[in-house]
């Protein structure tokens, strides 16, 4: 037996050499059970916010806590439609697309001081936040500044840093500022 991808969903196919006409009684892929009843607006939401987070996986523990045992046809059924529902929406697939430092920069200029606010547009890169350790969460922001600690922007990467802090938590995290030259312009926990 084999599981063979067929235009974004699954077909379960098996051959045997005692019977061709086997084949036949695997499903084809067309006859996924349909997953508007089955899956719950939980699972949807989950599914919706894990493909549009950034990051290139699933939390696979949060997912069955969301969406319980599914199928595999299940789930490449509620893939596909949550997939065609982002791309169907034109809000939502510029939430998708948008980078790590964009989630950023829009967390502060909804919640920031006007002085955080002014230096986050001088990020260019966010990375290291959806990395979770139970040692320690090390997120990394770049920025277009230079100079590093004793330079003319070290006031700039605090702000950073503490801007951070406020729009991302983890018991054992530490952010990192850097400049454009990769120099150190700040850390702090978050």
């Amino acid at each position: 037996m084999a599981a063979a991808l067929v235009g974004g969903g699954a077909a379960l196919l098996s051959k045997s050499d005692d019977s061709p006409d086997h084949a036949a009684a695997a499903p084809p892929a067309s006859s996924a059970p349909p997953t508007e009843a089955t899956v719950t607006a939980e699972c949807r939401a989950w599914v919706k916010d894990e493909l549009m987070d950034g990051s290139e996986s699933l939390d696979a523990e949060a997912g069955y806590s969301a969406c319980g045992d599914m199928s595999e046809a299940q789930w490449d059924a509620v893939m596909d439609e949550v997939t065609k529902d982002i791309t169907d929406d034109p809000s939502a697939l510029a939430e998708a697309t948008k980078t790590e430092a964009d989630r950023f920069q829009d967390c502060v200029n909804r919640t920031g001081l006007d002085s955080e606010k002014a230096a986050v547009e001088h990020v260019t890169k966010v990375t290291g936040t959806d990395e979770h350790s139970s040692i320690a969460d090390l997120a990394d922001v770049y920025t277009d500044y230079s100079g590093g600690l004793m330079g003319g922007h070290a006031g700039e990467g605090r702000l950073i840093a503490s801007a951070f802090s406020s729009c991302y938590e983890s018991a054992n995290g530490m952010v990192t500022v850097y400049g454009k030259d990769g120099e150190l312009l700040a850390t702090e926990r978050y």
